[in-house]
Parts: C-alpha cells; sequence; structure tokens
C-alpha cells in the first residue's frame, strides 16, 4: 500500500480523531454533551475522508469486502444538530438520540448485509456492487439530503440564539462548512455522471476539510481556555425579561444619551430604567458582557469618536469633548479611550486625518 501525501494526511487526521474522541471518553472533565457530539463530528468525517484510501486496499486484498464508503455518513447530520442543540438549544436532554441516528443504523445493517451475502453466497457480485455508479450517487443524494435536513434544523436553532460569545458561532459555522464542501464535491460527481471524477481532482478539498477538522479539535477540544464545553458550561440562557431590560438599556442609551450625564451612577440607571441596580447589574454582565463602567465608558467612547470623525476636535478641544460626553477625569477619560480603541485620543485623531489625506489622493 503506497502512500502519497495527501494519503498520508487523510490518515493521520484519521489517527487523531481517535485520540481526540478518546480523549472526551476518558476525561470526566472533557465528556459534556457538546464535546462528545463535535468529536463524533471529526470522527465520522475523518474515517469518509480516509475511507477513500483504506478501502481501496481493503477491496483488493479481502475477498468479503465490498465496500465504496464506511457507513458513517447518515451520522454527520444528526451530529451536528446534537452540537447546535447542546450550544444554543433550550432543553438538549429532550431529543431522541436512537430516532435521529435510525438512517445510519440502517446504513450499517444492510452494509453487514451486504458483506454476508459476497462472503456465504456470491463473491462474483462483488465487483458489480463496488462499481455501480447510479447506486453510488443515489445513496449519496439520499445521505446529502438527510445530512441537509438536519443541518436546516442546526441552522434554525443557531439563529434563535442570544449569545454575544463569538467563539461558540465561530465553531458552528465551520462545521455548516465543512458540510457545504461535501455537497460540493458530491455535485461535482453528478455533473460528469455516468463517469466519475478521479480521487486526485478531490485533493484539494480534502486537504481543506482535513485542516478544518484539525482546527475544530486544537482551538476547541484541547485548549482549554478557548473550548467549547467551557464556555458554553459558562454561558447560561436569557430570559424574555433580561432581554426586554436589554433592550430597554439599550435605547436609553442610543436615543437618550444618558452616559453623558457625568454624576451618572448605576442606582440612578436602575431607576431611570425602574429595576433594581442588582438586576442591572445582572443583565449588564449576561447579555452585555460588560460591568457597569465599562459600557457607559463604551458609550462615551463611541460617542467621543463619533465627534472626532466629524472634525469636532477642530472647534473644541479634546477635554471639552470628553467632558460633554461624561468624563469628569481627564485621567480616566484618556485610560478608557486606550482601552477601547488601544490608542490615545491625539493618536487617534492623527490616523483619522492621515486616512483622510489618503483617501484624497
Amino acid at each position: 500500500m503506497e502512500l502519497g501525501f495527501v494519503e498520508i494526511i487523510l490518515l493521520t487526521s484519521l489517527i487523531n480523531s481517535v485520540f481526540f474522541l478518546g480523549l472526551i471518553y476518558l476525561n470526566p472533565k472533557r465528556n459534556s454533551q457538546v464535546n462528545h457530539a463535535l468529536a463524533m463530528f471529526i470522527f465520522l468525517s475523518s474515517v469518509n475522508f480516509a475511507s477513500w484510501i483504506i478501502l481501496p486496499y481493503w477491496v483488493e486484498n479481502f475477498e468479503w469486502i465490498c465496500l465504496d464508503r464506511f457507513p458513517v455518513v447518515f451520522f454527520l447530520g444528526p451530529y451536528i444538530y446534537l452540537f447546535s442543540n447542546a450550544l444554543f438549544g433550550s432543553n438538549p436532554k429532550s431529543i431522541n438520540k436512537h430516532k435521529i441516528f435510525i438512517a445510519g443504523y440502517l446504513d450499517v445493517l444492510i452494509t453487514v448485509l451486504v458483506w454476508v451475502y459476497i462472503y456465504f453466497f456470491s463473491i462474483s457480485d462483488k465487483y458489480d456492487i463496488l462499481y455501480d455508479v447510479l447506486t453510488l450517487l443515489v445513496y449519496e443524494s439520499l445521505a446529502v439530503i438527510y445530512t441537509g435536513y438536519f443541518v436546516y434544523k442546526a441552522i434554525k436553532i443557531f439563529l434563535k440564539e442570544s449569545t454575544n460569545i463569538s467563539s461558540l458561532r465561530h465553531v458552528f459555522i465551520v462545521i455548516v462548512v465543512i458540510y457545504f464542501l461535501w455537497v460540493g464535491s458530491f455535485l461535482a460527481d453528478l455533473a460528469v455522471y455516468p463517469s466519475q471524477l478521479p480521487d486526485t481532482a478531490f485533493y484539494p478539498l480534502w486537504i481543506l476539510m482535513v485542516y478544518l477538522n484539525f482546527y475544530l479539535a486544537y482551538h476547541f477540544i484541547l485548549n482549554p481556555i478557548k473550548s467549547v464545553s467551557i464556555i458554553a458550561a459558562d454561558k447560561k440562557p436569557i430570559s424574555p425579561k433580561t432581554l426586554d431590560l436589554a433592550c430597554s438599556l439599550k435605547e436609553l442609551m442610543q436615543t437618550g444619551k444618558l452616559f453623558r450625564k457625568s454624576d451618572l451612577s448605576l442606582a440612578i440607571l436602575a431607576a431611570e430604567l425602574k429595576t433594581s441596580p442588582t438586576s442591572l447589574t445582572h443583565v449588564l454582565k449576561e447579555h452585555f458582557k460588560r460591568s457597569y463602567y465599562d459600557f457607559i465608558n463604551e458609550h462615551r467612547i463611541l460617542d467621543i469618536i463619533d465627534r472626532f470623525e466629524k472634525g469636532e476636535d477642530k472647534k473644541f478641544t479634546i477635554k471639552t469633548i470628553a467632558e460633554e460626553a461624561g468624563f469628569n477625569s481627564k485621567t480616566t477619560f484618556i485610560k478608557a479611550f486606550k482601552k477601547e480603541t488601544g490608542m490615545l485620543p491625539k493618536e487617534y485623531i492623527s490616523s483619522l486625518q492621515l486616512k483622510g489625506s489618503s483617501s484624497k489622493v
């Protein structure tokens, strides 16, 4: 069995996916539903890639093996759905796993029956089954449609989620991209029917899929800081009451410009919203992921930046603009501005002037 560069990459991906899966099962701290679904998706998609390398060798050396692909594709969609539901769903435990895996179980059963038939009754039919392109396309069409149904359900859950944590959205989008890359490879094969594209035509696609799988594994399973299971565990559902209060607060900042009051305090802001300081602190923490002072200073800085972009720094001093935005201390203003923008006020103004002069060229 000669292995080229791409073949080694695919087999390495498979070996690593087994390692990731073992890590989830053997480590109680990592064995969460969301990590399990992610690790299983990585493992099954890696098995699907590697089947292009492993199965031709098996078919050639074992008479009873009659298999073009490992029976894993009907499990991919349900695991995408489980992953999305574990992250964003309101009741992840309500899913009947045996029900959504029924197509996968049937695929495995049919595969075993074909093996038994070939082994005990008709070895001669092996290659007729293997090279039946129409059957292969029908099989993959059903797999794409079945997986697509669960991807659709997963996206619906994803679009309804209210978390502000970008990492959770990011990892889900990567998984959906892998699905659409698979659909693209299927459509390419379908376009040249009844012949088939050579394996080499899919090499760039396989390498990209392997890279995305490694990215998912190392960034969201092994990384102790970015781990999806840790982020998801910290993510608490946001109640309708909290969302209403968050919307009222946002509107008050945008239209009322209440942040411009230099004597504004948590108690005064809570009174404006007809809520308690404790409830307001909870909303700031759970919905905006900010402390009270960071939230108010963020709006003050955005207000100041807006005035800078309008060129008002030429009419007024920076200190005056900062005071009108609600800052009563120059030191506090400069510190807050640097925290939000990464630059000092004068550096920011210079960058605006530089951008303006370059646009005129």
